[in-house]
């Protein structure tokens, strides 16, 4: 985390309120954000400020918007400076992280914090996973980037057990030295989800938080307002239940990256536009039964039922949950994504072969899976034809690197819950018959140059 720094701010014209707008705005942020104390002292016309560097870095941004507002630095605040500064709260996320930040507040004894200035903010991350071998490699990829903090990991019932899923957990953080790092909880991998690799010398589950995994994604949120990016590559139980105990925790949250779902189920142009529907009256899209559906070539593909994604199929109600509640920014590596942007068998072995022990204990676990996933059944599964898919790497490396992502499709996602076939499939809604105002970015291509080396730095 970077640490909290107290400054002493000089405003000649504070007491006449005709104070520099972008004291204005870290005095009003003092009030609304509990990262910044702001104390007033119009004695010695100075504020006393408390604040952590990457805040004064993000009102760096608002403070700019504000004084393009009052050019004139007229007296503040005005009658609308209240509207505008809410009109503006949303796009400090995205910070200013130019320059010094310290310096732009105008504090004294700049140079003691410039080393800490100079380097750009980590990025904070909550995860949530059901520890398989894919999991394994995101948090791997994760835990290799010196500029990426993980507050929390969470863990939920999917590829295998609940103590399983912390038991590996727990290996892949002993592997990378991390053993520190906050853990809490709520057959294609093997039974233990890591391909049954014997390891003597696991960690104990007696290394688990006593804080429960929804409890503490709450907790890490609201301490971390607005910076804390949620990856949640499992069912997404733990999401739903969190945003039903606490309603505003999507809010709170920068941004959420899933791994899961699948975009190619374009049901409602495919039925209502491309297909002689005489002799069938949809009242409103719930009227979509499977009966209707399987009269029609469609293409909606699973990899654990007919029509849905295993995080999705897994837990269908917390999916719809999420998709319909998560209101914050969402970005969606679905299950065809993946595919379309697979890795080859020769990189794969590439990768496994570098000369260190994290390789090592990758071949080791990753050997059951990479077996399964050559079967002609797995190869049926994948669309566009055989090569490795580290599924919830895609999402990781979303959350880790903004320029990972290079094409993305904006739309409104709802899951189906009532279908004895497509239960738990996502559902894709290109023409807006689901009146949802949240649009969600499903990705569609990605750097995979960048993904590669992501993938073998994890492994250094």
């Amino acid at each position: 985390m970077d640490p909290t720094v107290s400054l002493t701010l000089q405003s000649p014209e504070l007491i006449s309120l005709k104070r520099p707008a972008e004291l204005f705005v870290l005095i009003e942020a003092a009030k609304h954000n509990h990262t910044i104390e702001a104390q007033q002292d119009e004695s010695t016309q100075t504020v006393a400020v408390s604040a952590n560097i990457t805040v004064l870095q993000k009102y760096k941004y608002l403070a700019n918007k504000v004084i393009s507002l009052n050019p004139e630095n007229q007296p503040w605040p005005s009658e609308s400076a209240p509207h505008e500064m809410q009109k503006y709260q949303e796009e400090v996320r995205q910070g200013d992280f130019t320059g010094n930040p310290l310096q732009f507040w105008g504090a004294q004894d700049v140079d003691r914090y410039r080393p800490v200035d100079r380097k750009m903010p980590k990025k904070l991350l909550l995860v949530d996973v059901d520890c398989g071998v894919d999991d394994a490699q995101a948090l791997m990829m994760a835990l290799a980037k010196s500029d990426v903090e993980i507050l929390g990991i969470t863990c939920v019932h999917g590829n295998t057990s609940l103590d399983n899923i912390c038991r590996n957990v727990l290996r892949v953080l002993k592997m990378g030295n991390r053993l520190e790092e906050p853990l809490t909880a709520s057959f294609f991998h093997g039974k233990d989800g890591l391909g049954d690799a014997p390891d003597p010398d696991a960690p104990g589950l007696e290394l688990l938080q006593k804080e429960g995994a929804v409890e503490a994604m709450i907790r890490i949120a609201t301490e971390n307002e607005g910076q804390v990016c949620l990856v949640a590559t499992a069912p997404l139980t733990n999401l739903a239940l969190a945003v039903k105990l606490d309603p505003t925790f999507p809010s709170r949250l920068s941004g959420l990256c899933i791994m899961g779902g699948n975009m190619e189920g374009e049901l409602l142009d495919r039925l209502l536009y491309k297909f002689d529907m005489s002799d069938v009256v949809l009242l409103d899209f719930k009227a979509i039964t499977d009966s209707i559906l399987l009269r029609f070539p469609f293409k909606a593909r699973g990899n654990t039922t007919v029509c849905g994604e295993f995080n999705f199929a897994a837990d269908p109600e917390a999916a719809y949950i999420v998709l319909n509640e998560y209101l914050c920014p969402t970005q969606i590596a679905t299950w065809e994504f993946v595919c379309y942007n697979k890795l080859s068998w020769e990189f794969c072995e590439e990768w496994m072969d570098q000369d260190t022990e994290k390789a090592r204990f990758m071949r080791r676990i990753f050997a059951y899976t990479m077996q399964a996933a050559k079967s002609s059944r797995c190869e049926k599964e994948a669309v566009s034809g055989p090569g490795f898919m580290s599924c919830d790497s895609y999402a990781m490396a979303a959350a880790v690197d903004d320029t990972f992502v290079t094409e993305s499709q904006k739309c409104a996602v709802s899951v189906e819950l009532t279908g004895t076939m497509t239960r738990g499939m996502m559902v894709v809604d290109n023409i807006g018959l689901l009146k949802k105002d949240h649009k969600v970015s499903l990705m569609k291509k990605c750097d995979l140059e960048k993904f590669k080396k992501l993938m073998m730095d994890a492994l250094k």
